[in-house]
């Protein structure tokens, strides 16, 4: 996803062509977005019509 990073603006959402089949119709692509470079392309997601389920962040343990 690192590649992708100059093809967004400030507080844009974009994922590689694997993360929109994983997510299939539940993403809402506002446009596609294709890296000169390597000719790989990212979708632009606007909304995600699904219930993504809490994960917490692990337990801190601070080093002695």
């Amino acid at each position: 996803m690192a590649e992708a990073e100059h093809l967004t603006s400030k507080g844009e959402v974009i994922v590689d062509t694997a993360t929109i089949e994983q997510l299939g119709p539940a993403a809402q692509i506002s446009e596609w977005r294709t890296d000169l470079a390597t000719g790989e392309r990212f979708a632009v997601i606007s909304r995600l019509d699904t219930l993504v389920a809490p994960v917490p962040w692990p337990a801190w343990t601070p080093r002695s």
